[in-house]
């Protein structure tokens, strides 16, 4: 609390800045969990489509690459989910606030696999996962802000 008016500048930059930080958290793992979502419900075979969930301040960079651990009828899902994790956690951290987040996919035959090309996943199912993701985290971090302000006062 402060003791005098010279206190207020300091605790209002102070408010500003957590408020930042907590803003920044929030997209961050809201992104991170879509993108974990998103592999996680991606037809594995090669493991190459989940692992070309990607995230960036624009779509134009995304690129098809190969798989992030290389396997055959989904061998290597789980750790290649985890790599798909860790590069959508690095590439969200660093992304100014004022920028938007895009998320995508340049797997050539991703829109193929959504229109239920394969027979693990025969229902379009890439705006489910994202509706249903976003619902999840948004419920997440509510829970985390009550928890928070519950403390403050």
């Amino acid at each position: 609390m402060a003791k005098d008016f010279s206190e207020i500048p300091d605790t209002i930059h102070d408010v500003k800045d957590a408020f930042i930080r907590g803003v920044l958290f929030a997209r961050r793992k809201l992104v991170v969990n879509l993108v974990v979502d998103l592999a996680r419900n991606t037809p594995v075979d090669t493991s190459k489509a989940l692992s070309n969930w990607e995230v960036g301040a624009t779509s134009s960079k995304f690129s098809y690459g190969s798989a992030h651990v290389k396997g055959k009828r989904g061998s290597t899902r789980e750790a290649s989910i985890a790599l798909t994790k860790a590069a959508a956690d690095r590439e969200s951290s660093s992304i100014p606030l004022k920028d938007p987040v895009h998320v995508g996919n340049a797997a050539p035959y991703i829109r193929r696999l959504d229109a239920g090309w394969s027979k693990q996943r025969p229902e379009p199912w890439i705006e489910r996962t994202a509706r249903e993701s976003v619902i999840k985290s948004a419920k997440e971090l509510a829970g985390e802000l009550r928890v928070s302000l519950e403390r403050i006062t």
